[in-house]
């Protein structure tokens, strides 16, 4: 059993996104469940222990630590080995960015899951304040322009970490919505206000120039053009300011 400050402590996921998915799913019907992407298993214990019936899916399986589930060893760019309609829930954290085909991954999603299943999909939140303002001075998005320097990756997992398909909020709803799937809820791990990057005695400073940004771009668009459902979401405070983007959707 791995506990709670372990898996923090070893988890690849950012901070908070285990929990806000446990949050999302602990009030629903529990049935089988697919973790595409597991990792290392401590989100699949987590759903195992408040009833679900968690099966795990991994390329890299020796990473895998909970001896009470079984990671089958599958390539998630390619077709999955379940029957349609196997699964009521499938959960995809951190994963959908490293895949080289996410149009293939959610049409497998449909597939998997049954009439009104449940998917839940985390990516970085490459729309945020930060992200743009990043993206601005250095011409590339967070989370890839490290990637540039890593010419030969020098193993499965590093090869496997790299964000090869970095996807905002508006390509992924289109793909979710082009794929049978409505979005229920929007939601994120946690701020980028509130962990600003630099020395500690700046934080503070970053992050009121990342909040007066962010209002700077709200007042701007709201100035440029009227206000609309696509630009209304890209204003959001949770697509400003949170790091990961956690979304839950419903199979139609």
């Amino acid at each position: 059993m791995v506990n709670k400050q372990s898996e923090e402590i070893l988890s690849e996921s950012a901070a908070g996104v285990h929990e806000k998915v446990v949050e999302l799913l602990k009030h629903e019907k529990k049935g089988r469940l697919l973790d595409a992407g597991a990792g290392q298993g401590f989100l699949s214990q987590r759903l195992q222990d408040i009833g679900f019936e968690v099966v795990a899916a991994d390329l890299n399986t020796d990473k895998f630590k909970i001896p009470s589930i079984k990671c089958q060893k599958i390539d998630l760019n390619k077709d999955f080995p379940y029957q349609d309609a196997f699964f009521d829930y499938i959960i995809c954290i951190e994963t959908i960015e490293h895949l080289e085909n996410p149009y293939h991954l959610i049409r497998e999603f449909n597939r998997m899951l049954k009439k009104k299943g449940k998917l839940i999909i985390s990516t970085p939140n490459i729309l945020n304040i930060h992200a743009r303002l990043r993206y601005l001075l250095r011409g590339s998005a967070d989370w890839i322009h490290a990637e540039i320097d890593k010419v030969v990756p020098k193993d499965l997992r590093e090869s496997l970490g790299r964000h090869i398909n970095l996807i905002g909020f508006i390509e992924l709803e289109y793909i979710l919505k082009n794929n049978g799937f409505n979005i229920e809820i929007i939601s994120v791990n946690r701020s980028v206000l509130f962990y600003p990057t630099g020395k500690l005695f700046l934080r503070p400073f970053v992050a009121i120039v990342l909040f007066t940004c962010a209002n700077i771009i709200r007042l701007m668009a709201t100035l440029i053009r009227r206000s609309d459902p696509v630009r209304k979401q890209l204003l959001s405070s949770r697509l400003l300011f949170g790091e990961e983007l956690i979304l839950k959707a419903v199979k139609e």
